[in-house]
This record gives C-alpha cells, sequence and structure tokens, in this order.
C-alpha cells in the first residue's frame, strides 16, 4: 500500500506569490502624457534657464563695454563724477544767493504786481506805490544779489549718490520768483529815470540765471533760462527804449549824467549777451546728467535698492500689482532694462553731438530717432528710453533763450547807434563793425541767416523765424508757429502781431 500522502508535503505545497503568474495592469494614458510634459517643461525650464543666463551675461558684457568707452573718453557717468570742487565760503556766490531767496518779503498785493509786470497784465508806471514797496521791502534782497554777483567763484554743494534717483530737486519756485523780483526792481529804477541802476540789475539777474544753471539736471537748466529772459531779456525789452545814455563826461542823452547808463556799460551788455559759451556749456552738462541719471536708474532697478517710477510705469496697464510688474523687470527681464539703458547711453552721444552745434536746424539733424510705440511689446522693450525727459523741447528752449539773448545785443547796438545818429538804421549792417562786430546769426534759420530787423512796422523790432524756421513777419510765436520776436520800442500790450508794413520786407 502506496504512503500516504500528507497535505503539507512538498507535493502538495503552495507555491510562492513570486511564482504566480500575475494580470498585467495597463498605464494610463494620461499618465503617460503627464510624465512626458513634465519632462518636456523641465527640459523646456532648463534651456530657457541656460538662455537666460546666456542673455544676461550678453547684456552686462555689452554695457561694460559701453561704459568703459565712457570712461576711456574721461567723460562722467557716475553720480559722483558730478562733484564740484569745495568753495570757501568767503567767496562762494552761492550761499549770498540763498540767503537773498531767504530774504525776499513780498505780500500777496505784491506777488500779484511782481507776476503781472511779466506777463504784461499790468506795466511798471500803473502802480507806481506798490512797486515802490516791493524794492523797498526786498532793499536786503537786492544787495544780496549784488554782493553774489561780484564772488568770483560758485558751488551748490550739490553731491549726488547711488541711487540718484532719490536726489530730491531743490523748489525752483523761489529761484523763479527771485528772478522775477529782480525784473521788477528794474522796472521801478526805469520808471524813476535811474537807467544806469536798472542797468545793474540786469547784470544782477543775468548773473543769477547762470549760477542756477550750475545746478544739475534739465530742471535746473529750463529754470535758468526762464529766469534769464524774464530778469535780463524782457527787462531790457523795457529799459531800452527809454535809456539814457552818458554820451561822454558833462554830456548826456538825458537830463541827469549820473543816472544815464554809460556807453562802456551797454557795450558790455552788447558782450555778455552774445556770450553764448556758458549756456553752451549748461546744455552739454544736463545731457550728462541725464545720461547718468539713466545708467544709475538701471543699476537701482536691477540691484533692487529702490524702484523707479519709470520702471514701474513701463509695464502699462497690462501688469497691475506694483510688486510683480517691479519683479519682472528687475529680476525676471533684467537684461531687457540693461540692453534700453545701453540705447539710452547711445542716445545721449547724439544729443551730446547736437548740443555742440550752434544752429538749431543743424542741432535737429543728430536728434536720435523715436520709433513709433505701436504695441505694448513695443513699450516693454523700452521702459526707459521711450520715456526719458523731453530734451527736444529743451534744446528749442536753449536755442530760443541763444535768439533772444541776440537779439538784446543787437538792441543795445541800435540804441547806442540812435544817440549818435538821433535815428535807427536802415539796416543792420550800417552797425558793423562801429556797434557790433558782425550781425548774429538767428540761432533757428536753416541757411543760418542773420536775425531780421523791421525798423518801420508799427511795432519795430527785431525777430527770429522761430520753431519752423519760415519767415512769418515778426508774428508773436504761438503754439508751434510764428516767430521770437524783441519789441524796440517796448512789449506792447496785444503782442500776438506786429504788422509788417506793405511792400517792405525784413531788413538784414
Amino acid at each position: 500500500m502506496s504512503e500516504a500522502l500528507s497535505p503539507f508535503s512538498p507535493a502538495t505545497a503552495v507555491p510562492d506569490l513570486e511564482d504566480r503568474q500575475q494580470p498585467s495592469i495597463p498605464i494610463p494614458p494620461r499618465f503617460l502624457w503627464f510624465k512626458r510634459t513634465l519632462r518636456a517643461g523641465m527640459a523646456t525650464a532648463a534651456v530657457l534657464g541656460l538662455l537666460r543666463i546666456a542673455w544676461g551675461w550678453d547684456a552686462d558684457r555689452r554695457l561694460e563695454a559701453e561704459l568703459a568707452r565712457i570712461r576711456a573718453a574721461g567723460e562722467p557717468i557716475l553720480p559722483e563724477d558730478f562733484d564740484e570742487p569745495d568753495v570757501p565760503d568767503s567767496e562762494n556766490a552761492a550761499l549770498l544767493y540763498r540767503s537773498a531767496i531767504a530774504a525776499m518779503a513780498l505780500s500777496q498785493d505784491q506777488t500779484k504786481l511782481v507776476d503781472e509786470l511779466v506777463y504784461g497784465v499790468r506795466l511798471y508806471d500803473e502802480q507806481p506805490e506798490l512797486l515802490a514797496s516791493v524794492v523797498a521791502d526786498n532793499a536786503s534782497f537786492l544787495t544780496q544779489m549784488r554782493r553774489g554777483r561780484q564772488m568770483p567763484r560758485l558751488t551748490w554743494s550739490v553731491r549726488m549718490r547711488h541711487p540718484a534717483a532719490s536726489y530730491v530737486i531743490p523748489s525752483t519756485e523761489a529761484q523763479r520768483r527771485a528772478a522775477r523780483l529782480l525784473h521788477a526792481a528794474a522796472l521801478r529804477q526805469v520808471a524813476m529815470g535811474d537807467h544806469a541802476a536798472a542797468l545793474e540789475l540786469v547784470h544782477d539777474a543775468d548773473a543769477f540765471a547762470r549760477a542756477v544753471a550750475r545746478y544739475p539736471g534739465m530742471i535746473g537748466f529750463l529754470v535758468a533760462a526762464g529766469n534769464d529772459v524774464v530778469g535780463a531779456v524782457r527787462a531790457l525789452e523795457e529799459l531800452l527804449p527809454r535809456a539814457c545814455v552818458a554820451i561822454a563826461p558833462g554830456r548826456s542823452s538825458g537830463p541827469d549824467e549820473e543816472t544815464c547808463a554809460a556807453p562802456e556799460g551797454m557795450r558790455w551788455v552788447i558782450e555778455l549777451m552774445l556770450d553764448d559759451a556758458p549756456w553752451r556749456e549748461a546744455l552739454a552738462r544736463t545731457v550728462l546728467v541725464e545720461r547718468m541719471l539713466g545708467h544709475d536708474t538701471v543699476r537701482s532697478a536691477i540691484s533692487g535698492e529702490g524702484s523707479s517710477p519709470t520702471v514701474v510705469a513701463a509695464g502699462g496697464p497690462f501688469f497691475r500689482v506694483q510688486d510683480f510688474r517691479e519683479w519682472l523687470y528687475t529680476r525676471g527681464f533684467a537684461p531687457v532694462l540693461v540692453l534700453d539703458g545701453i540705447r539710452l547711453l547711445r542716445r545721449c552721444d547724439d544729443w551730446r553731438r547736437a548740443a555742440g552745434q550752434g544752429n538749431y536746424a543743424d542741432a535737429a539733424t543728430f536728434f536720435p530717432a523715436d520709433p513709433p510705440l505701436r504695441s505694448f511689446p513695443d513699450r516693454a522693450a523700452r521702459p526707459l528710453s521711450a520715456r526719458q525727459p523731453a530734451m527736444q523741447r529743451t534744446f528749442v528752449i536753449y536755442h530760443r533763450l541763444i535768439a533772444l539773448r541776440r537779439m538784446a545785443a543787437v538792441a543795445v547796438a541800435l540804441r547806442l547807434y540812435e544817440y549818435d545818429h538821433a535815428c535807427r538804421p536802415e539796416t543792420l549792417e550800417e552797425l558793423v563793425p562801429q556797434y557790433l562786430t558782425d550781425i548774429p546769426e538767428d540761432p533757428f534759420a536753416p541757411g543760418h541767416d542773420p536775425l531780421r530787423y523791421l525798423p518801420d512796422a508799427d511795432h519795430p523790432l527785431l525777430y527770429s523765424v522761430g520753431l519752423d524756421g519760415i519767415d512769418d513777419g515778426g508774428t508773436d510765436f504761438r503754439w508751434d508757429r510764428g516767430d521770437f520776436p524783441f519789441y524796440l520800442n517796448g512789449r506792447p500790450r496785444d503782442s500776438q502781431s506786429a504788422p509788417r508794413p506793405a511792400g517792405r520786407g525784413p531788413r538784414a
């Protein structure tokens, strides 16, 4: 009889689970696609990261090359490069100018009168008592302005540092008010018949305007140009028709020789008004400061040391959250800022070349072209250069100032000629060489033509052809048309037009 098999014998043992044949479970297709998408995304992110690194490296390399070129030329590019040397307090005119501005004392009625005199709403002889009180109450201001003009050196002790965007521009309203006050004081002297004193106040106003032009940046330049027009040019426009000249000792064209302007002083005014160098240097310095501010904005934005309103606003309405907008430009797309900063540096090179031209039409050939910003990508790719301050407008103001100063110089020469010959000349050529070395060029005339002269107009005047370069017969400039006039008999109340006599054209 065969041996009975035990249920626990090897023959009947249950096989291991590993030896069993398990049924295969298919992987869902969506899981496979997820893994593939994840791998592709990781690969794409790695490639984009490498491209971002290479993009940033190339942008930084280009920026360093551009900065090396600027430094090799010995030009300033950092905020500290614009530091002026210290000047002893005893020689610094800026301290006297600051003290004079602090000493200004104008009531509400006096302030209104000073402003109305500038804009021609009132004439200087309409409220003589109030105008006299303006001068009397500001005697200390006028004294310190005169002392400031006589100082040999000047520095405003402005020390800009990175980030320069945090530099607070001093209030310019007080400086404008000071120029208007000097203008009012000069008109008061005209009303009193003291033309020599009025001419000295014109000198004071011009010196103060040139001092304000030493402030770094575009704002200082624009305020200085406006101050010179108000305090010097417009004051001469009112002074010259009434000015008497002390022709020789014991002989003058007015009742009192001591109050008449000396011929030497008037010739000095001619030289002063024809000296373009300080203003040309101020314009070139303004371009350099704006270039520095643009570069410093890039540094600040990328390093996160301070947000720039220019960069924050560059995203436009697409980005509603300011923090994300800043991060996008300063971290994710920092090379956009760097490359646009390079573009801004090169644009400033064009502006510098334009500043070296003596004529607006010649300067305009160097103005950098501004491609239209038709879409969001266009605006986003140019967050700095597309929003650079209106430099072209600054050039217009500069050349207008030069035109007015040259016309003021010619008007002084015409006044001297009139005292010698009892009439004005028929043409400006008659002023050469006794009163002028040559006829000043109109800075707006495309053909480098001289300033225009209309001695027989209803309101005799000198004029520049203006921004459009078209001779409009002395019509006062409005918007983008018209000329820039200088009236030889004083600015009329309605100075929007100066009719040209029939059949008579401007005379050189």
